[in-house]
């Protein structure tokens, strides 16, 4: 017996919606996303993190398809600048914290962790891949000359 599942939505959540229970019980479900044609687009801030891996997984996705076709472009997390008034920042990564041992990442800092740091600071790596990076001496000129070589090359539309 087919168990229809009217999904009140479209976008992105509809069609998640409705495809995390056609891939979890099959031909058991079938889930339809409803969009009214009235109601415009909600924009909510939408980003894609890298746990939707999990996800796209699951409905058996293999990224190297859907990463190219998407255009995906990522969002790894958000840093709060200036948090407490005196320069200091947080750094929320979207991430999902390890596991070690059966204890979470977050158990083991608090009982063993540097609390004169951050719990970011010292665990996330995208924290530490999110500061910024000084460009070495010569940067800006070696870029400046590869555009213009760029730029000059047959065929080739100037660089922005």
């Amino acid at each position: 017996m087919v168990h229809p599942v009217l999904i009140v939505g479209g976008g992105t959540s509809g069609w998640m919606s409705a495809s995390y229970p056609k891939a979890t019980f099959g031909d058991k479900v079938d889930g339809t996303p409803v969009k009214s044609n009235r109601v415009g687009t909600i924009g909510v801030g939408e980003a894609t993190f890298g746990t939707i891996r999990h996800f796209l997984d699951f409905l058996g996705l293999d990224e190297t398809e859907w990463i190219p076709a998407a255009s995906d472009a990522s969002k790894h997390g958000i840093r709060f600048e200036n948090r407490r008034g005196d320069g200091t920042r947080l750094h929320h990564p979207f991430e999902r914290p390890r596991v070690s041992d059966g204890f979470h990442l977050a158990d083991w800092w608090l009982q063993f962790g540097d609390k004169s740091k951050s719990f970011d600071q010292e665990c996330s790596l995208t924290a530490e891949a999110a500061e910024p990076v000084k460009a070495l001496p010569g940067t800006r000129e070696y870029l400046t000359g590869l555009r213009e070589r760029q730029d000059r090359a047959p065929g080739s539309a100037p660089t922005p």
